[in-house]
């Protein structure tokens, strides 16, 4: 243990990292507890709204330096997407306070944590952060270390579809990796446990029945429930606030604080699209009302419907212009976008903020029109709110987000009666007795406040809270999830190939009996055009249209920021190509931030031309039933469908294309040269046409005004290049015999605004990649290389951009691994087992083809140097399977299957041979249980010749498996060391793989081969 990090130290770190507060009763309580039981964290945190829970990460963190034995992950989980947000942002600041203060607390918990750090050729930061939400990875460093301490900001369905190795967005083959490293060596803080039931019951049976048991494994996994509303109807071991915290001068203010509200009835009429626009001018005029007391300076407005919210949002912007500042929060709604809005509204009504500070630069009032999304555990702070009526308990949360800190009470006093909050219900909602999401408690939670009288008070010390707690029929409905057994985790845990009879995790997740609809990711994207896809579509150039697709999109993949999280039967309807494109559906107008049952009714099949992308392939379809949760769908942004970054299917306007400011956002520096994408404001002076300039204009109008930009570049007088306004082509580069990045460096020199010179000072050949497409060529020029591509995708592992020794890999990959397991505390003989694997498990590429392959179809005798990677980037995907070709080697091979062939012997007298076998096999997520169909038509014999003598196997292929029957070693690995326990130890020989490619491919190993 570190004797510099004490519990008495822990307050000096504590205001160090959150701007001089000092902690809470409570928390310097926990961190003590935690120093006492070694450890171990209570069951239950019972601790309501405003109290501090996110201070759980810091806590976490700081016993993690102190050298406790606690894990090394730390994931916060919320089914809120706002709050995950507002998690990582906390988390991403603490994380750079330990990379870069001086602070003597701060270096002491930094220093902690660097020393849990494999001593490894790759430095990292002393805590990495991760914000996983939606179905798109963006923070991907979070799974290429098993040893870097890590916080981990997400949703139920993210993590839950993880540890389930079936992971939303997830490769089938990375699946392993994402489950081994959530099945173990973490800590789950499930906050607002009420709204993830059936989660939390699936982690604490995995909790008691399936962690592995097995000499070597340590077991350090941990589930701790944080709820302001919890379920008592166990024996759960809860940690609560005791006398002190209500005592304390500031938390004491906020857990006192009283939140008057009165009832506001509307009448609406039975049809549903009616009745929200109804009820979104009912909204809007109680807004207004509110906004008139000079005491107001800020309102919430939250809604069920997110339909309802753009209506409102709509209404009040029309309403009050410029004089009020009015903004729009769903969870609906693009990250791009999002993140925008949520900056705004975090400077103007974030906890902390002040009310009384007059901004130079906007209206001295905000409306913030909201969905659920901001219900539970959003670190705002409204003056007052109008709310729908929903369940007690949602109205418990919502009303969290008023006078958060207290400060607003304390303003009013007592002698003048306090500005009063809005319920709203209607008169339909005796008569509509089951709503699709709050069931019927919604009207029975109207029922109940309407017999209290007109005004209610939802502070934390008011009767509502402590009377609610007897009324289970006020309360949104729980479901229960059934339960998880040994069969399931058996067909779960074949990721390679799934089993037919897949499990559905689905209700693992979110209980049975729902149904809700699973989401799916909406990307726009200017470069897909409409009448490309019809032309896929209809069967005419199919496959070559689907190469220039995938290279393009693999060029620059989807990212969470712009993309939009929609209910698949939602974007099926809105793709209907028998639906009127300006008509509210149905489906529209019932859609929440919730999950809910799915509508009744048939689903559309007919759909206009999308682009699907799974596992980084695409194809396109006009078929819904081609659609799959977690599919991330690209359309063109000529199809519409957001209004204010909200998703709104019944918009027409064509979308913006925000690629590349969503990679930007991440700190990479990221531009295409594609017409179709250019913006005036990069390049002044090539006479782009504007937006307003194309709008009216057909497609194909459109193609031919941008077509004319690309060209060729003309001689000067001494017969060099001239560089002229047009866009260069690969053809004009070739002519000259230059690569084409020499004349985009001349070409963005002379045209490029200030910004992009800056961002692309010094261009060269591995940061360009040139993209085949309908306009022409595409561009696409990073400040760095796909790290996924390199690390974890099968097909292009094989590609670093730098050549590599076979040995020289073998033995890197020995070294990565031998430092894992020993910083990991993984014991004998099971360490000994995965260091084998790694300096064994690419021998399957001595076969003479492959080195051809590597070579980019050069013959090469068999006695020659042996290769593990070649020298083409991993995102230049044509040149890639060009060489392929070229080199004779069968598709769909897999030289994992000739690696366990050839290790055969030397494992003959090893402890656990056919563990060693299986991780062999499995290192790029096959053989879990079965291989594809391994078909070489030559059975081709593979020798080795090198540090590990002279090696043979003959036709390896026979049969489609390797020579150890990977099944059956399957089975008995998971027999010996559980589900998460063999994934944990695959993840760890993948990781020092990729790590050991990366560190190729940067350039910093020394041994190379020209």
């Amino acid at each position: 243990m570190n004797s510099e990090l004490s519990p008495d130290r822990f307050p000096d770190f504590f205001a160090a990292v959150n701007g001089g507060h000092r902690p809470f009763p409570w928390q310097m309580r926990l961190v003590e507890r935690l120093f006492e039981t070694n450890g171990e964290w209570p069951r239950l945190l019972d601790l309501p709204t405003g109290s501090g829970k996110s201070s759980t990460v810091d806590i976490a963190v700081y016993t993690l330096a102190a050298g406790l034995p606690v894990p090394r992950r730390i994931v916060f989980v919320v089914d809120r997407r706002v709050i995950v947000q507002q998690s990582a942002e906390h988390a991403r600041h603490l994380a750079r306070l330990l990379a870069d203060s001086t602070d003597p607390h701060v270096k002491a918990v930094a220093d902690g944590l660097l020393r849990l750090h494999a001593d490894v050729a790759e430095p990292r930061p002393p805590l990495l952060v991760a914000e996983l939400r939606g179905a798109i990875e963006q923070d991907r460093q979070w799974a290429e270390r098993p040893d870097v301490p890590t916080v981990i900001a997400s949703t139920v369905d993210q993590v839950g579809s993880r540890l389930l190795f079936r992971g939303y967005g997830v490769s089938d083959n990375m699946a392993p990796v994402h489950a081994g490293l959530l099945g173990n060596d973490t800590l789950i803080l499930l906050d607002e446990v009420h709204l993830a039931r059936p989660f939390a019951a699936i982690l604490r049976r995995i909790q008691q029945r399936y962690r592995p048991q097995a000499d070597g494994l340590p077991n350090r996994w941990q589930i701790v429930e944080l709820s302001a509303t919890p379920d008592r109807t166990d024996n759960t071991t809860t940690f609560s606030l005791e006398k002190h915290d209500w005592e304390h001068p500031v938390l004491g203010k906020r857990l006192t604080a009283r939140k008057p509200a009165r009832l506001a009835t509307c009448k609406v009429p039975a049809d549903p699209e009616r009745a929200q626009v109804t009820l979104a001018s009912r909204h809007a005029a109680l807004v207004t009302e509110l906004l008139s007391d000079e005491r107001v300076r800020s309102v919430g407005v939250i809604v069920n419907r997110v339909r309802l919210a753009s209506l409102v949002h709509r209404e009040l912007t029309t309403k009050h212009g410029d004089a009020v500042e009015v903004r729009l929060i769903t969870g609906r709604m693009r990250g791009y976008e999002r993140n925008l809005v949520l900056q705004r509204v975090k400077e103007r009504v974030g906890s902390g903020s002040g009310r009384t500070r007059q901004s130079t630069d906007a209206p001295s009032k905000i409306v913030v029109v909201a969905t659920q999304t901001v219900e539970a555990g959003a670190d705002l702070d409204f003056d007052v709110v109008v709310t729908d009526c929903a369940s007690i308990d949602a109205l418990v949360q919502r009303f969290g987000r008023v006078d958060r800190l207290g400060e607003f009470s304390t303003q009013m006093g007592e002698e003048s009666p306090p500005p009063l909050s809005v319920i709203v219900g209607t008169d339909r909602l005796a008569k509509d007795r089951v709503d699709p999401v709050y069931g019927t408690a919604l009207a029975a939670t109207w029922e109940w406040l309407s017999r209290r009288g007109d005004e209610v008070d939802f502070g934390i010390l008011s009767n509502v809270i402590s009377e609610t707690k007897n009324l289970p029929e006020l309360m949104a409905p729980r479901s229960t999830g059934p339960i998880l057994t040994r069969s399931h985790l058996d067909r779960l845990v074949r990721t390679s190939p799934r089993p037919d009879a897949d499990v559905d995790i689905d209700a693992f997740l979110h209980g049975l009996g729902r149904r809700p609809d699973p989401d799916v990711e909406v990307v726009w994207r200017k470069d897909v055009s409409a009448e490309t896809l019809r032309t896929i579509a209809s069967g005419d150039d199919v496959e070559a249209r689907l190469e220039e697709f995938s290279d393009l999109i693999s060029a620059i993949p989807p990212t969470p920021d712009e993309a939009v999280s929609v209910p698949i039967l939602q974007v099926k309807e809105w793709l209907d190509r028998s639906r009127p494109s300006a008509q509210a559906t149905p489906r529209e107008v019932v859609l929440t931030d919730l999950e809910a049952p799915a509508s009744e009714g048939a689903e559309p099949q007919h759909l206009r031309p999308c682009l699907v992308w799974r596992d980084g392939r695409c194809f396109v379809t006009t078929s819904g039933s081609d659609l799959q949760p977690g599919d991330t769908v690209i359309v063109p942004s000529s199809y519409g469908g957001l209004e204010a970054g909200n998703w709104a299917p019944s918009s027409t306007q064509p979308v913006t294309d925000v690629a590349e400011a969503a990679v930007r956002a991440t700190g990479r520096a990221l531009l295409r040269i594609n017409p179709a994408t250019l913006k005036p404001s990069d390049f002044p002076n090539l006479g782009l046409p504007s937006e307003d300039e194309l709008l009216p204009l057909s497609e194909s109008e459109r193609f031919a005004r941008l077509q004319a930009l690309v060209g060729s570049v003309t001689l000067d007088r001494d017969g060099e290049p001239m560089i002229t306004g047009r866009i260069p082509t690969p053809e004009t580069a070739e002519a000259f015999d230059v690569h084409p990045h020499a004349l985009l460096q001349d070409w963005i020199s002379q045209h490029a605004a200030p910004h992009i010179l800056e961002s692309f000072g010094q261009i060269t050949k591995r940061n360009v990649q040139v993209v085949t497409s309908e306009f022409g060529p595409i561009y696409v020029l990073s400040s760095d290389i796909d790290r996924e591509a390199i690390d974890s995708e099968p097909a292009r592992s094989n590609s670093t951009a730098c050549r590599c020794l076979l040995d020289d890999h073998l033995r890197d990959v020995a070294e990565w691994a031998a430092k894992f397991v020993d910083c990991l505390g993984i014991g004998s003989p099971l360490a000994e087992a995965v260091v084998s694997a790694a300096r064994l498990h690419d021998l399957g590429k001595a076969d003479a083809r492959f080195q051809a392959y590597l070579r980019e179809g050069a013959i090469t005798q068999q006695n020659d140097v042996l290769l593990a990677k070649s020298d083409i980037p991993p995102q230049d995907r044509q040149r890639n399977r060009l060489a392929r070709l070229r080199s004779g080697y069968p598709r769909g091979l897999r030289h994992e299957v000739a690696s366990v062939a050839l290790a055969q012997e030397l494992l003959r007298d090893t402890p656990n041979p056919g563990l060693t076998r299986f991780l062999i096999a499995s290192h790029h997520g096959y053989g879990r249980p079965f291989f594809p169909a391994q078909i070489d038509p030559d059975q081709y014999q593979v020798e080795y010749r090198g540090e590990h003598g002279a090696l043979c196997s003959e036709s390896p292929y026979r049969g489609g498996a390797p020579a150890g029957g990977t099944p059956d070693d399957f089975a008995d690995a998971i027999r010996s060391f559980g589900w998460w326990g063999v994934a944990w130890l695959e993840a760890i020989l993948r990781l020092a793989d990729h790590g050991a490619s990366r560190l190729n491919a940067a350039g910093n190993v020394d041994r190379r081969t020209s």
